[in-house]
């Protein structure tokens, strides 16, 4: 069995934030990290992953590790059909956390009336992963795919994008696919009037399904769904 933790605070600002960040932003990002390792925050947080994983919670010393990167996520324009070439836009801030006992994190921060602020921490470091391997790389958040897109082309990097994409895909041809997929699930749709989370339905399921309800409260951001939401999920996967 296979579990990742994920505690998030999310809200509209963290997924519909414009533009880049500056240098400016990526200390000030960092420092708000580097504050969660000594106010307690990732302390908590490892403990309690190592809780879900059934094992006793040990004592950690985090430390934060690495560079702070830029993430992104599909375009609601681009799914739209309003901004034909812009395939993902700026999410949030991310940064790797290490545990001191070998277990690590990604700590997500966004820009707040304060500042920039941690707003999410998960065991699942994959945006990092890819992200320092360079290039453009962005997340669909409603399948959780990661994708690299290198001028006209689209490529898979995990199994979630290629079950979506094959091998690759043109940016028009993606656009076509998400806009399928999701053009009907836009804020002010019927879709959202429901209250069904982004991309996912709402049938019961088994125990072999898989849930990440940091991912389904990241894909509220698709559909512009404001608020402040705080939730600390659990994925399972039966092997």
């Amino acid at each position: 069995m296979i579990k990742r933790i994920t505690a998030a605070v999310i809200g509209l600002g963290l997924m519909m934030l414009p533009g880049t960040a500056s240098a400016d932003d990526l200390t000030s990002a960092r420092d708000a990290a580097v504050q969660a390792t000594s106010n307690g925050m990732l302390t908590g947080f490892f403990q309690r992953a190592d809780q879900h994983q059934g094992v006793r919670a040990q004592t950690v010393s985090p430390t934060i590790t690495g560079a702070v990167h830029q993430m992104l996520s599909l375009n609601p324009e681009f799914v739209r059909g309003t901004q034909p070439g812009t395939p993902a836009t700026f999410s949030h801030m991310a940064v790797r956390a290490d545990s001191g006992t070998g277990r690590q994190a990604s700590v997500w921060l966004a820009r707040s009336a304060e500042g920039w602020t941690v707003q999410n921490m998960t065991t699942n470091t994959e945006e990092l992963t890819f992200a320092e391997q360079g290039g453009t790389v962005f997340n669909e958040p409603q399948i959780n795919a990661w994708y690299r897109l290198s001028g006209d082309r689209i490529t898979p990097l995990n199994q979630s994008a290629r079950e979506a994409v094959g091998k690759g895909i043109s940016v028009s041809g993606y656009q076509q696919r998400v806009h399928a997929q999701y053009g009907d699930k836009l804020a002010g749709s019927e879709y959202q009037n429901k209250g069904t989370l982004g991309g996912f339905g709402t049938n019961g399921g088994s125990g072999d399904e898989e849930r990440d309800y940091g991912v389904a409260l990241v894909s509220l951001g698709l559909l512009g769904l404001a608020g402040g939401l705080t939730v600390y999920g659990l994925r399972r996967r039966q092997a």
